[in-house]
């Protein structure tokens, strides 16, 4: 074997061992697929003060590598359309209260949450209405 055919041989051998397999660098199809959906929970009752309501915005995304899908929910808005305003002492309470309830939650993402002390009927209901409101959107 002369010097060229040694190169050539050579050089032919390191491509076939560079040469990736078939499938060995193939790109797996990924799908993602995003949906936003806003969901309102039932009024809960907080004592004798009223009724509070939670409206959430969800983002569920979905993802599909392969055969494997993975989804996940993010609260990304909440609105509270109804809550105890009828007296004075009622729209205090609440103007200070559901403010750190809706960051809580936005910052939970769940319904596990701390109440507010000094509104715990209005956390309490609101609790129930959010966790409803959670259920809603999981059966959508």
């Amino acid at each position: 074997m002369n010097r060229l055919q040694r190169i050539v041989i050579a050089s032919v051998g390191a491509a076939v061992l560079a040469a990736p397999t078939a499938g060995a660098f193939a790109a797996t199809p990924k799908k993602v697929v995003s949906i936003t959906r806003k969901v309102t929970g039932p009024a809960a009752q907080a004592s004798r003060w009223g009724y509070v309501q939670v409206a959430l915005t969800v983002k569920k995304t979905t993802t599909t590598v392969g055969t494997k899908k993975t989804i996940v929910r993010k609260i990304v808005k909440i609105s509270i359309p109804q809550y105890p305003n009828h007296t004075d002492r009622s729209v205090y309470i609440n103007q200070n209260a559901l403010p750190y309830l809706v960051q809580e939650t936005l910052k939970a993402q769940s319904a596990s949450i701390q109440m507010i002390s000094g509104a715990s009927d209005s956390s309490s209901a609101y609790i129930q209405s959010l966790q409803a409101a959670l259920v809603l959107e999981k059966k959508v």
